[in-house]
């Protein structure tokens, strides 16, 4: 079916079914179960709990589900409940998704990032899709409640603005993990320069044009689309704001529109292009094309990922070029010992995905329960984390350590590969993802140090919380910010690359509030209050 044609049927059967959604009783009869389970594994059942959840790179490039995996096999062996996964074709997962909603057939469980469902998860509820969850997990999900009691602060990242618990999150164990993108420097080309790593804009520029000097290809090379703008604000976080939505002093803020910082940053990005410091084709933000900038060792300074990215450019520049060496730096900063302000840094919380949840047709919302729950266990921990014991991990000094069949195996696959076939740790799930999983997946003692250095920042200080919307004002926030970032990804373009002159910034802030900016900052301010009132 070609995908316009699943749009408007996902659109039209959404139509007819939720015109009789609401104002039933479903939620209510699937949360008052009788326990009939004591919460201890395996359980002794014949039922199958049906599971959707979108299919991770790292499991489709070696299976064709997660049902082949010997993560699934551990699952259902050690729970004692047999689990069917069920997965969207991956060039489809928000259509099928849609689809799915509109078409009022659900499965047991569907894991999503319910936190950006339209309307929030609240809506969701509302409309009979999934439960709510304070009954079920006060019911079955010992496990959960336990870990939350431990970190109350992470309790509203995973409720609606009702107070309702929508599903079973991934949880990061430390803060450790929440820090795994930065810059990386090479640190030969530094050495050769005579300079220390850079803390300040100034000593970061002295430091690029050194680089161009000596003739490396590309200086510096930083993706400034939307997405990354908003997560990690390299350099513009150096002049104080974010890339995107930010709090400070209880007030929502929007980065692109504050004059004051947000021109001299384009100003310098402009130069640093004009003068050929800044990737030519930094517009070009495909993961092939970074990868294999990345590959290539041609920069001076690269911003990437520390497992997925430099675990793998680092050693392969090495083999090519054994004097070439690596430095990490923290964010850059306007004045010399200043602490970034913002930066890549995560809260603990997930809810944007591996968010599981039970729907209104699950057929049982015990087993359900007990199945997701597992993960939160002592057990499950070792099972999401590092996967089957003697195969993918093994215990040394108490401490769960993986194998050669994940770090070192014979076909030469990634890490991430071989912890998808046993595990979910280097992707999302409904977990606790353990801090000892990135420490042997960020084996070099260089990515070590990028963690370090990069989470010296206070961006969770400054970041919006999981808020959410009405579907109302979902609506009109989703227009307005539609138009508003496309606007300013290709104006921010425009404005470096040279082809519409700087004079012309005024007309930028004009024009972005005339598309709504100060409205969707409005509707954010409203639905912040919300949050910090549950």
């Amino acid at each position: 079916m070609k995908k316009w044609a699943i749009v408007f049927l996902a659109i039209v059967l959404a139509a007819s079914a939720l015109a009789g959604c609401g104002g039933g009783n479903s939620q209510t009869a699937n949360v008052d179960f009788e326990v009939t389970t004591d919460g201890n594994y395996p359980i002794d059942t014949d039922e199958t709990v049906t599971y959707w959840v979108q299919m991770h790179e790292s499991v489709a490039a070696n299976f064709g589900s997660l049902n082949e995996t010997v993560f699934h096999d551990e699952l259902v062996k050690q729970t004692g409940i047999n689990v069917e996964f069920q997965h969207p074709p991956v060039t489809q997962v928000v259509e099928q998704f849609n689809l799915m909603i509109a078409s009022r057939e659900f499965p047991d469980i569907i894991e999503w990032g319910w936190y950006s469902f339209t309307g929030g998860p609240h809506k969701a509820i509302e409309d009979e899709i999934i439960l709510p969850l304070n009954k079920v997990f006060d019911k079955a999900a010992p496990n959960l409640l336990a870990f939350m009691d431990k970190h109350e602060g992470w309790k509203k990242d995973v409720m609606t603005d009702e107070g309702e618990y929508y599903c079973f999150p991934m949880f990061r164990e430390t803060d450790y993990l929440n820090t795994f993108y930065g810059p990386m420097i090479r640190k030969d080309y530094l050495d050769k320069a005579g300079l220390d790593v850079p803390e300040t804009i100034d000593e970061w520029e002295k430091m690029l044009y050194a680089f161009k000097e000596q003739g490396v290809e590309v200086p510096l090379s930083l993706p400034l689309d939307k997405g990354k703008m908003d997560a990690n604000s390299a350099f513009l976080g150096a002049y104080g704001v974010k890339g995107g939505m930010y709090v400070e002093d209880g007030k929502v803020k929007y980065g692109p529109i504050e004059e004051e910082a947000f021109t001299p940053f384009v100003e310098k990005m402009t130069k640093w292009y004009a003068d050929g410091i800044l990737d030519p084709n930094f517009v070009d933000v495909d993961n092939s094309r970074l990868t294999q900038l990345g590959i290539s060792g041609t920069w001076g300074v690269l911003f990437s990922s520390c497992g997925g990215g430099f675990g793998s450019y680092i050693p392969t520049i090495k083999a090519k070029n054994p004097q070439a060496e690596f430095v990490p730096a923290k964010y850059p900063v306007m004045n010399k010992g200043e602490r970034p302000k913002f930066g890549q840094k995560n809260f603990n919380a997930t809810t944007t995905g591996g968010s599981a949840a039970i729907t209104t047709q699950c057929k049982n919302v015990e087993l359900a329960a007990r199945l997701l729950d597992f993960g939160y266990s002592d057990a499950g921990f070792m099972l999401y984390g590092f996967g089957k014991e003697g195969e993918s991990y093994e215990m040394k000094d108490g401490i769960p350590t993986y194998t050669k069949t994940i770090t070192d195996n014979e076909d030469g696959q990634p890490m991430s590969y071989m912890i998808a076939k046993y595990a979910r740790a280097s992707y999302f799930g409904p977990m606790i993802q353990p801090e000892n999983y990135m420490k042997q997946y960020a084996k070099l003692d260089v990515q070590k140090a990028g963690i370090e250095a990069w989470a010296q920042n206070d961006n969770t200080d400054y970041a919006l919380p999981a808020v959410t919307l009405t579907a109302e004002e979902n609506s009109e926030y989703s227009t307005i910010m539609n138009d508003v970032g496309t606007y300013m990804e290709e104006t921010m373009y425009k404005f470096i690359t040279g082809v519409t002159s700087l004079d012309e910034l005024p007309g930028y802030y004009a024009e972005m509030k005339r598309l709504g900016i100060e409205r969707a900052i409005e509707i954010n301010q409203t639905a912040y209050e919300r949050y910090i009132a549950r």
